[in-house]
């Protein structure tokens, strides 16, 4: 069957465009020429904001697409001249098609792999309409195609309460699952394996409500509960109210935050367009605006040895060993656990027992300390507990004053000789409190059990060594 594509010019005439679906006047078309034609032309039904919208019309038979045509609004179409035959025709309507690509829409091509996509889904989203008429049998005059075009897309309004105080002229509300294309017959899919998402911008108005309003494609058509993210100065808050968002509707989220022939025909197309969705369709999310907290960390702190920060000093004493200050002086503490020559000693030294004096710089909810023995053969002495103390005073620090509270005591279970020397010790992260509801600046660790090179548990007052000592702080927000 042959079939060719004539640009006859219809004549569309639109009576009471004020209300979507009115019926369209007609002005009769003489034929001319080959008195064995005859003409018939396209008619449209439409509001004047629809009508104005650029139109692409296709006609399909046995499911590939014969012809198209395009117009910069609906009386810009022009008609489709056709065999005797069966035929469908599908059309389309957008407020600006700057954002969309037609993909598959060819000659020849099957209507079934036919998409309109969005190209850039951060941008603004247009209306779109889309539609399909049944098949129509042309082979005589008057032959009809009835379109109905529907609105593939939704409309958001978004209102968040609860925020009025918050610092902050705008929030970002990002939607996930959302489709991002639609068939010429107005099923929404994926271009890819994944969902996208859509975000847009909440503005404070002056009630200090932050509002906004976007255009959508559908969500998830499996999906119970929308996705949704709210950016709050930088902290996410996820939620998942109920619902989700279907094509042709307007939305209300309201968030509280608690060829031819001898015979040619033309095929009139007559195209309805669906009135939005008239009931409003009300969202209700909410959420908790205090973020749930968690434990940020572990921040390594600098401390006397690296350099210039005075936040960490030991004090030890020889004891009744006979070596004394003399001997511990350049052996208290190796700054490098791998060349066994780097020693540093304190400035002040304690004449009862083995301290460090640990300054977090701030207060902190947490600490971890890793140490490492002495390398070397048995590795000399090894610590085994530590009572671990917390103050928030300078002058405990300053060794002026005893006002330490009691965090917790470690027990190293790295203190076999030979097995153990040079092995890495830590006391794992240190909550001052579960709920991170206690913070200290100064921390006080005393020694109060050590193992000798020999395998022997030693209480006195000995001073212990280390290979290095690492520190590092915790916080909970």
């Amino acid at each position: 069957m042959n079939k060719y594509f004539n640009y006859a010019i219809a004549a569309i005439v639109l009576t009471g465009l004020s209300t979507a679906g009115c019926a369209s006047s007609e002005e009769e078309i003489t034929p001319s020429g080959n008195t064995n034609k005859s003409e018939l032309k396209i008619q449209t039904r439409a509001d004047a904001a629809e009508a104005a919208y650029p139109h692409k019309i296709f006609l399909v038979a046995d499911g590939l697409i014969e012809n198209s045509a395009s117009g910069a609004n609906a009386a810009a179409l022009t008609p489709f001249s056709v065999e005797p035959g069966t035929y469908s025709v599908y059309a389309t309507a957008a407020s600006d098609e700057a954002n969309l690509t037609f993909s598959g829409i060819d000659k020849s091509g099957s209507i079934t792999s036919s998409r309109i996509k969005i190209k850039d889904m951060t941008a603004q989203i247009p209306e779109i309409l889309v539609g399909n008429s049944d098949p129509v049998t042309v082979g005589e005059v008057d032959a009809t195609a009835n379109i109905e075009l529907k609105r593939v897309i939704a409309s958001v309004d978004v209102t968040l309460n609860g925020l009025e105080t918050l610092d902050a002229t705008s929030i970002t509300l990002t939607i996930n699952n959302m489709y991002d294309q639609v068939s010429l017959d107005g099923a929404p899919s994926k271009s890819g394996a994944a969902f996208v998402s859509k975000s847009l911008t909440l503005t404070k108005n002056a009630s200090g409500k932050f509002v906004g309003n976007a255009i959508v494609l559908p969500t998830d058509a499996n999906a119970t509960a929308l996705s949704l993210v709210y950016d709050i100065n930088g902290t996410k808050y996820e939620s998942a109210p109920k619902g989700k968002i279907e094509a042709n509707n307007h939305y209300s989220l309201t968030t509280n935050v608690d060829g031819a022939t001898a015979s040619t025909y033309k095929l009139t197309s007559v195209a309805t367009y669906a009135q939005w969705n008239s009931e409003l369709v009300s969202l209700s999310d909410s959420f908790n605006t205090t973020a749930e907290k968690a434990w940020v960390g572990p921040t390594a702190l600098p401390y006397s040895f690296q350099g210039t920060y005075d936040n960490f000093w030991a004090s030890s004493d020889g004891g009744d060993s006979g070596w004394g200050e003399t001997y511990w002086a350049t052996n208290l503490y190796d700054g490098n656990k791998t060349d066994g020559s780097n020693y540093w000693a304190p400035a002040t030294w304690d004449v009862t027992a083995p301290k460090w004096y640990i300054d977090l710089g701030a207060a902190k909810q947490g600490l971890t300390i890793t140490y490492w023995n002495k390398a070397g053969g048995k590795g000399g002495q090894k610590i085994r507990t530590i009572d671990i103390f917390g103050s928030n005073s300078k002058d405990d620090y300053n060794d002026k004053t005893s006002t330490w509270t009691k965090i917790m005591t470690f027990t190293s279970d790295k203190t076999t000789p030979t097995t153990d020397a040079g092995a890495e010790v830590t006391t794992g992260q240190i909550k001052f409190a579960e709920d991170g509801s206690l913070s200290y600046q100064y921390i006080l660790c005393t020694f109060t059990s050590k193992v000798s090179n020999t395998g022997e548990v030693v209480t006195d007052n000995l001073d212990v060594n280390v290979g290095e000592l690492e520190l590092a702080t915790w916080e909970y927000k």
